[in-house]
């Protein structure tokens, strides 16, 4: 039987359930998708896309991928659109007002990764995406939840499971140097454990 919340999920495989006393304290490691069968879409990119984000992560982490003003390139700018728009594929025709959980990807000197809610997405991610601009930072990739009443407790056990792995306090709603693949495991296994969500069989082709 899977576990019935985040936190229960990431305890697991690291202690026998009986004796308080050993209970591990974090930071910890703990790989979701081999505790939990997680059911949200994730959108498949296009091909070339994952080695092109390597490409202008280790770019921007070089100090890269600015122009002699210190803005962003049409390259690294580009990224962050196309992030964008496939963003928009996770927002249904009629549930655009829905409350969704969502996790981006910005890459400046150091790798960032943003959580949180929003009932409009579009909006959300384009005033994070400025103003990450603004000191460097390049959206490079992102995931939202389908829309639900309210995703706002899910946000909240989604940064307990990151205090659990990383043994810190998000900042901002910000953490770093997190992978992007390990912090899509905890947005997606916050979501699906601490909503009223449930898989919808048209889903499952986009499920992976």
């Amino acid at each position: 039987m899977e576990p019935t919340s985040i936190l229960a999920a990431l305890i697991a495989p690291h202690w026998d359930g009986k004796d308080p006393a050993t209970v591990p304290k974090p930071p910890f490691e703990t790989d979701l998708n081999s505790v939990l069968t997680l059911r949200t879409p994730v959108a498949e990119p296009e091909p070339g896309v994952a080695a092109e984000t390597d490409h202008l992560r280790d770019l921007l982490a070089s100090g890269g991928g600015r122009d002699q003003t210190g803005a962003l390139t049409l390259e690294v700018w580009s990224r962050g659109s196309a992030v964008g728009s496939q963003l928009d594929s996770y927002t249904a025709s009629g549930t655009s007002r829905l409350d969704r959980l969502y996790v981006l990807e910005f890459q400046g000197s150091e790798q960032m990764i943003k959580f949180g809610h929003s009932t409009n997405l579009r909006r959300r991610v384009a005033v994070h995406r400025q103003n990450a601009e603004m000191f460097g930072f390049a959206l490079l990739n992102g995931w939202a939840s389908p829309g639900v009443d309210d995703a706002s407790y899910a946000e909240q056990m989604g940064k307990a499971a990151v205090y659990l792995l990383r043994g810190h306090i998000l900042s901002r709603e910000c953490v770093y140097n997190m992978p992007f693949r390990e912090a899509l495991s905890i947005a997606r296994a916050a979501f699906e454990l601490h909503t009223d969500w449930r898989p919808h069989p048209a889903e499952d082709a986009l499920v992976r």
